[in-house]
């Protein structure tokens, strides 16, 4: 097969990518802490969690639709998952999602993105211990995701994103699409090992509008003159809520297996990323796969997330998974994924996935 096309379509697209994260970086220094919808940075699917969010290029699930939905192409049959992360401090954080292969033409998959936060109590400055009343957060993401292998060693895909965050009575809402690309390269390939060449995954994500929050809470009354009495002093005033950009990211990562047998396989993946909202950084995983009797597949997972950032709050990252064919069925999945917060605590996530 002549690669040429190929990598002439991954150079573009690398170009385009690369001028894509100048514009989202353009903001120098860092704004930290100033972007909206942070839940969209949090990263989706026990498997990627397990591997330290090295996730760029391994994406072998659902969770392509959040990492690279280019790799989305290669599921090859219908597939349902849903993960659910407890969060900190009590904040739940969950995905649902599923994918439908159409021969000769793609997969299409739909994913849902959702955080929420739980009952608060309101506070005030005269009551500090609170007014008896309650509110809540919630963002949700919803994806739309398209993914085509072009050739056996190149696919692209796509992805659009409709995003809402809600707190108490304030809203927002945006628009954002995801690309990427994933290519096997000839490069280190050892076929008498069947071990493919270096792959290599690149997506941009959350590329879109602001957003602004808007709502009743914002409503105010105001006394316009201070100085002088006899006037209204109950005019009527909003306040102007500051609009920001989405986490846009960069990512481009590589995975190559250091040895693929029948029953064994090791795999080491790494990814560099560029955010709007932080400096760069560099996550790592490994992955060894063993396959047992019957079509159960156990899998073994670790890695280090933001590697060369300062203060980061992130890091170790534990995890393993099973797979196994069911009668009537082509089997399910289940993902388990522990990740170390440092001084915020563990966390602990779970994912189910259904093959049909």
């Amino acid at each position: 097969m002549n690669n040429k096309p190929v990598f002439k379509i991954v150079i573009a697209l690398l170009i385009f990518s690369f001028a894509q994260s100048d514009a989202i970086s353009k903001d120098k220094p860092v704004k930290m802490g100033t972007t909206a919808a942070s839940f969209l940075e949090i990263g989706v699917g026990s498997a990627a969690v397990g591997m330290g969010s090295a996730y760029t290029t391994m994406c072998e699930d659902l969770s392509a639709i959040y990492w690279n939905p280019s790799k989305l192409a290669h599921i090859r049959q219908i597939e349902g998952m849903f993960m659910h992360q407890p969060w900190l401090v009590d904040i739940n954080f969950s995905f649902l999602g599923g994918a439908l292969p159409l021969p000769g033409i793609g997969v299409v998959g739909l994913g849902v993105t959702m955080l929420n936060s739980g009952d608060i109590e309101e506070t005030t400055l005269d009551f500090q211990d609170g007014t008896g009343s309650y509110y809540d957060c919630s963002d949700i993401a919803l994806s739309l995701c398209f993914a085509r292998e072009m050739t056996d060693n190149f696919s692209v895909g796509f992805a659009g994103k409709y995003i809402t965050q809600r707190i108490s009575t304030m809203k927002a809402s945006a628009l954002a699409i995801d690309m990427g690309v994933y290519v096997v390269t000839p490069f280190f390939a050892r076929p008498d090992g069947n071990v493919k060449g270096m792959q290599i995954g690149m997506c941009i994500s959350n590329y879109g509008g602001k957003m602004r929050m808007l709502g009743d809470d914002t409503y105010i009354a105001v006394d316009p003159d201070l100085n002088n009495g006899g006037n209204n002093e109950l005019i009527e005033a909003d306040y102007r809520t500051q609009a920001y950009n989405l986490p846009s990211v960069f990512r481009v990562g590589i995975a190559y297996d250091f040895f693929n047998t029948t029953h064994n396989r090791v795999t080491f993946a790494a990814d560099a990323l560029h955010p709007n909202n932080n400096y760069e950084y560099i996550n790592t995983g490994l992955q060894y796969q063993l396959s047992m009797w019957d079509g159960l597949v156990l899998k073994l997972r670790g890695g280090y997330k933001t590697l060369f950032l300062e203060d980061s709050m992130q890091g170790l990252a534990l995890g393993f998974g099973l797979k196994y064919r069911l009668r009537g069925m082509a089997g399910f999945r289940f993902d388990y994924a522990f990740s170390d917060m440092n001084e915020l605590g563990k966390v602990s996530s779970y994912t189910l996935s259904l093959i049909f």
